[in-house]
């Protein structure tokens, strides 16, 4: 790999034991023959994306972070859940206090 890129060359074997050139996709991607998953864009070795951005670009995401991404997942499920029974306990105590049972004062 080199700074701009002119001679930068990707191989993989093939069954014959030979080096053949990988020919990037039309999105400019490489994709691995043999890992699953494994693919990167080839500007983006230029490029270096941050963790961050590369956890939210789908090139990236079945293979960058992935325990970070399923906790992330986790916890915005705990969030939605927790503002749904916040919204859902709001509505009650609207309908309480319409009914006249949210008023304790004597």
């Amino acid at each position: 790999m080199d700074e701009l890129g002119d001679e930068t060359a990707f191989f993989y074997l093939d069954s014959k034991g030979l080096y053949k050139p990988f020919k990037l996709n039309r999105f400019g991607i490489i994709k691995s023959k043999i890992l699953r998953y494994f693919q990167f864009r080839v500007e983006d070795l230029y490029n270096c994306p941050s963790d961050r951005q590369l956890v939210k670009d789908n090139v990236y995401q079945k293979y960058v972070q992935v325990d970070f991404q399923n906790e992330r997942k986790r916890a915005e499920e705990a969030n939605r859940k927790a503002e749904a029974e916040r919204k859902k306990l709001r509505l009650n105590m609207k309908k309480s206090v319409k009914n006249g049972k949210g008023n304790t004062s004597t």
